[in-house]
């Protein structure tokens, strides 16, 4: 949901958001709602501020229950540039907990506000530590699963790991409420996540869309890119295999039969095509002899 823009960067609201400051508004904890607002906040920036260094653009931010989301322009060029992006949100949560914990320390009455912006910063930083996506714990591993497996396996990998966390903060919160403790914040964030999880992976046939335009512009404008060969069994989906595809090369699938003989092969474009249309490689190809 669109809420207004900063410059061009557009800003937004998850719905669920508006659930969660309802709630907090009837228990009256509007004064942890500012605490959240402005951690929140600051979580983001470094984000943001860490990617503008490093050269890219953001798009849109999105107010979300565990926090803001930046939307980068273009994709993410290095392993290191997103270690360094995904990062920095945890790391400076972390150091803003350690800072205002330390400074309380000093003070003999310390303000009840330093003490909750603490122990706020330190649970975002717990949180988004964690191996879960959207979380920038789950973007960062996957970042270094992509390295050494393929995304199809790294996707349904942190997916199971995701939806053991979602469900993990679901079942806390119905215990710590069955227990007499209310506490809403695991399970809107255990509810959030499960949805998340169900997303990922549009979200990620879309990111691997963005980059097929952005490898055709490199080709119109007569720049080079490298070609990724991989072999998938006749049997797999357009929208699977369109997975697979490498940031800025152009991918080439040799399609196989049951007994690992070659049948023919689809090219990228025929790959988006049939995501698009949700048939498998052997279809693809029976299509094109039809």
């Amino acid at each position: 949901m669109r809420l207004f823009f900063i410059g061009k960067v557009n800003v937004q609201c998850n719905p669920l958001i508006i659930v969660l400051f309802a709630i907090l508004a009837v228990l009256e904890l509007l004064d942890a709602l500012v605490i959240a607002l402005i951690s929140l906040t600051l979580h983001e920036l470094s984000h943001c501020l860490i990617a503008r260094r490093l050269g890219y653009k953001i798009l849109s931010v999105e107010l979300q229950p565990f926090g803001f989301v930046a939307h980068i322009g273009g994709t993410i060029k290095s392993l290191g540039d997103e270690i360094a992006i995904f990062s920095s949100g945890i790391l400076f949560s972390f150091l803003a907990g350690c800072v205002s914990a330390t400074v309380c320390g000093f003070m003999s009455d310390a303000p009840k506000f330093l003490y909750e912006f603490s122990r706020f910063n330190f649970f975002i930083a717990f949180i988004n530590a964690m191996p879960a996506i959207p979380l920038d714990g789950g973007r960062v591993v996957k970042s270094l699963l992509l390295k050494k497996i393929p995304a199809r396996t790294a996707n349904k990998i942190l997916s199971g790991v995701s939806l053991f966390i979602s469900l993990s903060l679901i079942g806390s919160g119905i215990f710590l409420a069955v227990k007499g403790i209310y506490n809403l914040t695991f399970f809107t964030m255990g509810i959030f996540l499960a949805i998340a999880v169900l997303n990922e992976k549009k979200h990620n046939i879309g990111a691997k869309l963005k980059e097929t335009v952005i490898a055709s512009l490199n080709i119109n404008s007569k720049e080079a890119i490298e070609v990724n060969h991989i072999a998938m069994h006749k049997s797999v989906l357009a929208s699977d295999a369109i997975l697979e595809m490498k940031s800025y090369k152009y991918t080439i699938v040799a399609v196989l039969d049951d007994y690992m003989n070659y049948i023919g092969e689809v090219n990228e474009a025929e790959l988006v095509v049939g995501s698009v249309k949700k048939i498998s490689l052997l279809e693809i190809l029976n299509e094109r002899t039809n």
